[in-house]
């Protein structure tokens, strides 16, 4: 993927509910990196991204891609070899994948609005459902056309909808012991 042709249309254009929802943003977590964690931090006032990727020459791809690197705070999560988009091409590491999917939860401050875009969808939209705080955004990527994902909707409804993304608000009360059962059985479901 170019990082810099196109640097301003995001999700193959369907980018309205991202951009104006991450506006008032200071906290900021990202499930796989790339065009939008440029995006992010060049055209917004985020104090601090969180981010986390399989692909380690991805990570520093991106990072050399950045004018304020110091606002990315990013993590590799070493799962093995991968295939095309860092996927797993076995679970050789999977005792790992819970690094991947907790990574953006381990700082002081916590995300105020995550975008799911990268491995295990399901297994993190779930975990930040449990652990996010109320009133917290979530915007899963590629959601509309994959049905398989509207199993999350036992728990939350979409807010908005653009395109082939949905955003989500964390609910005041969730059900965090069964959202977190759910969680463990999708954490192996590299999509």
């Amino acid at each position: 993927m170019n990082l810099i042709q196109g640097k301003d249309r995001l999700f193959d254009g369907d980018d309205e509910v991202f951009k104006k929802s991450i506006q008032d943003i200071d906290y900021y977590g990202e499930y796989g990196m790339g065009r939008s964690t440029i995006w992010v931090i060049g055209n917004t006032r985020v104090k601090k991204v969180f981010a986390v990727d399989t692909s380690k020459v991805w990570l520093e791809k991106v990072r050399s891609n950045l004018n304020h690197a110091n606002v990315l705070t990013a993590k590799w999560v070493d799962l093995g070899r991968l295939a095309k988009w860092g996927i797993p091409i076995d679970y050789s590491k999977r005792e790992c994948i819970i690094n991947y999917v907790e990574s953006i939860w381990k700082h002081e401050q916590k995300p105020q609005f995550v975008l799911v875009d990268g491995r295990f969808r399901v297994a993190c939209f779930l975990y930040y459902l449990a652990t996010g705080a109320p009133g917290t955004k979530i915007v899963f990527d590629d959601y509309v056309n994959r049905p398989h994902y509207h199993l999350i909707e036992e728990f939350v409804e979409p807010n908005k909808t653009c395109g082939r993304q949905c955003m989500f608000v964390v609910p005041e009360k969730v059900d965090k012991e069964k959202i977190m059962n759910l969680m463990r059985q999708f954490l192996f479901v590299m999509e």
